[in-house]
């Protein structure tokens, strides 16, 4: 989740699916491909015209642009307000409203988005390119169905939707936009927001930390920057939990986040947590908002997410990486990594010539996978191997 904000009105013209639809497709509907970088669904959009360019789907937010896209645009913000998001602090925004967003064959005229400061949520996302959110008034036009394996959005009307298959069918409720469902994590049953922003499994409310003394249950030993959104880093701890129920579902040792902040979205008292796509990604999963219904299909829950081995959280730099957070203990810290050292090359390869989600894979890698980082270090570079083991 970045951000939500209140219900804006949409006027949407639907272009038929025609002949070569996918078997799943209904009339009344489109299906579009999208890219799957660093758990988050990138979809191309045009912009009265212009484009394309790459807006996260985010069920967590409202429509939001990049102040160099509007001004690419030739257009003027209105309005000067603050924003807040999973980060602690506020930022500044503004609102512009765009004569035509074109999805596909999706035309949605004259929206409203909000004008916020993108760069810094990129640099620490592993996305190349972040124009923009495209969030709840999507998903309250549409109903909306999402294949993570196969990498298609389908978009149908409401009123030409129906679902006769076999799926678990879970009530949500709409709040600000965002859907919540009940669920149970360890025992630990409420409210947990459904969040295709949020790139983690599933995440603690800081209430619910304290008031359960997560802490000490988990005994999580890694320590450091678990996330990055409006309003700043998310530092916090990282565990393993054993089980989320969802209804029926049963998604086994799904990563949990522990945050430590003193604001933002994850201070929430009214949510128990927030579902990621680090859970959501292992079904497909239909929001059909007109319904108050989520849809999860095609289970592949035995399959545990992998956390970075490395212990670095790190951020794209000007032709490098910046070393964000060292995990204490970690492979990384071991092998004398410390925050502000700069990644200048890895296994050889100029940063220059690499994406952040590429590093950050290799970092996935197997245990005992030893990555050769070169490191600027006070301005003197060293290379340092790094050897990966499992930290949760």
């Amino acid at each position: 989740m970045i951000l939500r904000r209140p219900r804006l009105a949409l006027s949407l013209v639907l272009a038929l699916v025609l002949a070569g639809a996918p078997a799943h497709a209904q009339p009344g509907s489109v299906t579009i491909p999208f890219d799957f970088i660093e758990n988050r669904v990138v979809l191309q959009l045009k912009l009265d015209g212009k484009g394309p360019f790459a807006f996260v789907l985010d069920s967590g937010a409202s429509y939001m642009i990049a102040p160099q896209v509007v001004t690419a645009l030739g257009l003027t913000p209105t309005g000067s307000f603050t924003i807040g998001g999973t980060g602690p602090n506020r930022v500044q925004a503004s609102r512009v409203r765009i004569a035509s967003v074109s999805l596909g064959p999706i035309t949605m005229n004259d929206q409203t988005f909000t004008v916020t400061d993108f760069d810094e949520i990129r640099r620490a996302s592993g996305l190349e390119a972040l124009d923009g959110l495209i969030g709840s008034e999507l998903f309250r036009s549409y109903v909306v169905r999402i294949d993570y394996r196969a990498h298609l959005l389908t978009l149908t009307t409401p009123s030409r939707f129906a679902y006769h298959g076999r799926g678990e069918i879970l009530p949500c409720v709409l709040a600000g936009g965002t859907p919540r469902v009940e669920a149970s994590l360890d025992g630990i049953a409420g409210a947990f927001t459904v969040d295709t922003g949020d790139r983690m499994d599933v995440t603690f409310m800081e209430p619910v930390i304290e008031r359960e003394h997560l802490l000490d249950r988990y005994v999580p030993r890694v320590e450091t920057i678990t996330g990055w959104g409006f309003g700043g880093a998310v530092p916090g701890y990282i565990a393993r939990a054993h089980d989320l129920r969802l209804g029926s579902l049963d998604v086994r040792e799904p990563l949990l986040r522990l945050p430590t902040v003193n604001g933002g979205f994850f201070t929430s008292h009214r949510l128990t947590g927030s579902i990621g796509t680090g859970v959501i990604d292992r079904f497909t999963v239909t929001f059909d908002y007109a319904h108050r219904r989520l849809i999860f299909e095609d289970p592949d829950a035995d399959q545990p997410t992998t956390y970075d081995r490395s212990g670095l959280w790190l951020n794209q730099g000007q032709g490098d990486f910046e070393v964000a957070a060292v995990a204490p203990q970690s492979p990384a810290d071991q092998a004398g990594i410390a925050v502000g050292d700069r990644i200048i090359a890895v296994n050889g390869l100029p940063a220059s010539s690499l994406s952040l989600a590429q590093v950050r894979e290799w970092l996935r890698s197997q245990p005992g996978t030893r990555v050769l980082l070169t490191v600027e270090h006070r301005g003197r570079p060293t290379e340092l191997a790094v050897t990966l083991r499992d930290l949760v």
